[in-house]
């Protein structure tokens, strides 16, 4: 990114003048904010926490420019003054300073989303005083929180959110009549700004994006490193956690990795692992400096079984060298061998969104009858099924899709879904509550609702991972191309990575469809997609 762009340059910071070196508590006083569970069991341990506004948020100056350079410059400034390398004041006077002579100097960042997100790019600016980050489902590059391959992707359950509805809802100051009036204005060009630079009509990769990719100032990271991420968290997909983390691992810093099989969540309460002990442990070592041997209690990486939730893989990675690479290949009767493409063609008609307007379902349930082909909501699609496993085999990293397709407009999009199928008890899709007050965060001090999935009830089937593309990136993925109607183009792109077993009994799907309800945009029009078979295949690792 071109950081002179006027899209990144602002209102210059106007400096206060030098207070005297004496120390007074600040006046300013952070309301309405709830603690974290993990935070509140470290402060029963002695540690503090620390919360702070960002820019734009209520009681503080500014603009929400979601996830912009400016952002991550004013969260990293509370580290400094943490480190004592910055200034603060008591109130906007600017005249008395405040000190946090109570800190060591060692700071450590914790928080779920956003709050996760803001670790990854505080930790990028290497500041000093930045110990370790336990960074939980985070995005690494808002591009992949909000596109994929050149298409508008919605985050789950958030069709039609984009960035600057995201900035919106975080512009809490203008909850405050005087901030309201004082920032509008200026609230009201950002936002005409970020509408247009996000650019919701192609869904392309442009500079706009290339300033909110943090993973390119990886090689700025210094401090300790844990990431924590749900493989079934269609919110912030996974690919943003497998993506930092290829560059993490690399680094001479400890670094670690935890993958549960939730949704957007934390496992800090789970009963499968005693996570907030091993933070702890972490904690202790990396902010005090007690040799605990926190290095050494737990592997690299831990992942949660998807067929028994007290299970947890211990592995040095999570990438395809996990596994063998597997080619699959679609044939003409539905099936999906490894050995011989199909000849044929196959076409299937995409309705956009017509049909699902009218239903008047949510996504989610259309999900689940999509992916157990159900007549209605299965037909715009190609399905191709393997026969039934015969031992259990896990799928690991990312897998590989390889489609020759034509639309009949020249515009189109493809979409590709990895499924289980089988008649079974899966887990639950998120913690089931087994004991309300059952962890203890200190002695008489708070608790926490203990939680782990459990099986449920009978299910036919369930998402593995599913990826989605724009037939003009055929060529290539940060620039569109003109196509022809009826006219084959090679699609070549990589599905969102998992790790996820399938037990012995069950069956594999590839699913090959245009429109997704919950995460594509929905046109209201009919095109018809024609498949060459002979050019189609699924490539993914096996353990």
């Amino acid at each position: 990114a071109d950081w002179n762009d006027p899209q990144y340059v602002h209102s210059p910071i106007v400096k206060a003048k030098q207070p005297d070196d004496s120390n007074h508590p600040a006046t300013e006083e952070a309301v309405h904010k709830s603690s974290y569970p993990l935070n509140e069991y470290m402060l029963a341990r002695g540690f503090a926490s620390v919360f702070a506004g960002a820019i734009g948020t209520r009681g503080s100056d500014g603009i929400r420019i979601t996830c912009a350079p400016e952002e991550t410059e004013s969260a990293a400034a509370v580290i400094e003054w943490l480190h004592g390398d910055r200034i603060a004041y008591t109130d906007r006077t600017r005249s008395v300073q405040t000190k946090a002579d109570w800190c060591n100097g060692n700071i450590g960042m914790t928080g779920r989303s956003y709050l996760g997100t803001l670790q990854i790019a505080i930790a990028t600016t290497g500041v000093k005083g930045l110990k370790t980050v336990v960074s939980e489902a985070a995005i690494s590059s808002w591009y992949d929180y909000y596109r994929e391959h050149g298409l508008v992707i919605a985050p789950e359950a958030c069709q039609g959110e984009d960035l600057d509805l995201l900035a919106e809802t975080c512009q809490s100051n203008l909850w405050d009549a005087g901030s309201y009036l004082k920032i509008k204005p200026e609230y009201d060009k950002m936002q005409k700004e970020l509408l247009t630079k996000e650019d919701r009509e192609t869904g392309q990769y442009s500079n706009f994006w290339e300033a909110r990719n943090y993973r390119h100032h990886a090689d700025g990271i210094k401090c300790s490193w844990i990431s924590v991420h749900g493989l079934n968290d269609w919110n912030v997909k996974p690919k943003n956690v497998y993506k930092i983390w290829q560059l993490v691992k690399k680094m001479p810093m400890k670094h670690h990795l935890f993958l549960h099989q939730g949704p957007h969540y934390n496992m800090n309460n789970f009963v499968s692992i005693d996570f907030t002990d091993l933070m702890n442990l972490w904690f202790v070592l990396e902010l005090l400096g007690i040799e605990n041997n926190a290095y050494k209690q737990w592997p690299t990486v831990m992942i949660q079984d998807n067929l028994q939730a007290d299970k947890w893989h211990e592995e040095k990675d999570w990438s395809n060298e996990l596994g063998q690479k597997k080619t699959y290949y679609p044939t003409d009767d539905g099936e999906l061998f490894q050995d011989g493409n199909g000849k044929a063609q196959q076409s299937f008609v995409d309705e956009g969104g017509i049909e699902f307007k009218k239903a008047d379902i949510s996504e989610s349930d259309w999900l689940y009858k999509f992916i157990c082909g159900d007549e209605k909501w299965a037909k715009p699609s190609l399905r191709f099924e393997t026969d039934e496993f015969i031992h259990p085999t896990t799928i690991v990293g990312r897998p590989e899709v390889k489609v020759r397709v034509k639309g009949s407009l020249p515009k189109g999009q493809i979409s590709v879904a990895l499924v289980e199928l089988g008649e079974r008890r899966r887990l639950t899709a998120t913690p089931k509550f087994l004991m309300r007050g059952g962890q203890e965060l200190g002695y008489r001090f708070g608790t926490d609702t203990l939680q782990e999935f459990v099986p449920d009830k009978k299910t036919k089937a369930k998402l593995i991972t599913k990826a989605h593309m724009n037939l003009q990136n055929y060529k290539d993925m940060k620039r569109p191309e003109k196509i022809d109607a009826d006219k084959f183009y090679d699609l070549d792109f990589l599905l969102q990575p998992t790790y996820y077993t399938l037990p012995s009994g069950s069956t594999l799907a590839l699913i090959i469809y245009s429109t997704d309800e919950g995460m594509t945009k929905r046109p209201l029009e009919e095109e018809t997609y024609t498949v060459d078979l002979a050019n189609t295949e699924i490539k993914f690792y096996e353990k």
